[in-house]
């Protein structure tokens, strides 16, 4: 009897202590489900936040590139030249060029008109185009004439690329002139 009291006693506790971790198991179920709930949209909503950030900080596309050149324009009468390698310009794509109505800080007080003249001995056919515009200026293949105006007490910047439309046999010593008078 000693003995059956022993092996009762002992599945009594033994049931018991199924019994007992069941109980501590499903509530550990619920609660580290309801955790990792709340864990997940935790994370889903910093995702959410982070990509509305980091949309926001990409740059705005502007006209604003990076010239090759800048060319300032603060004084009636002033002239500007320089030559473009039409052989690299192939390589490079365009070639970009601004005019501007100011130097550093000191803003132009008065409007100024300027003009650009092009020229291309080269057998390459080139394009200008200014600011976003895509209309092409170039309307003689050797030399034209492109006027443009700087106003007054506000910076301003055009932008000027030349770009190869179409190349024949381009040599490395081929130049195109380029001069900005105002």
């Amino acid at each position: 009897m000693a003995n059956e009291k022993k092996s009762n006693s002992k599945k009594k506790e033994v049931v018991k202590k199924k019994k007992v971790p069941k109980k501590n198991k499903i509530k550990a179920f619920f609660s580290s489900q309801l955790f990792l709930e709340i864990v997940f949209v935790a994370l889903l909503i910093l995702v959410i936040v982070l990509g509305i950030l980091v949309y926001e900080k990409q740059p705005k596309k502007t006209t604003e590139k990076s010239a090759n050149i800048v060319i300032p324009i603060s004084k009636l009468e002033s002239r500007h030249s320089f030559n473009i390698n039409a052989f690299n310009l192939m390589e490079e794509k365009e070639y970009i060029f601004k005019v501007t109505n100011y130097k550093g800080s000191q803003v132009n007080q008065e409007d100024y008109a300027y003009q650009i003249t092009v020229q291309n001995p080269t057998t390459a056919t080139i394009m200008v185009t200014k600011n976003d515009d895509k209309t092409d200026l170039m309307l003689d293949q050797n030399a034209t004439v492109i006027d443009g105006n700087l106003k007054a007490g506000k910076k301003q910047e055009d932008y000027y690329r030349i770009s190869v439309v179409s190349s024949g046999v381009v040599q490395k010593e081929e130049l195109i002139s380029v001069v900005v008078t105002s």
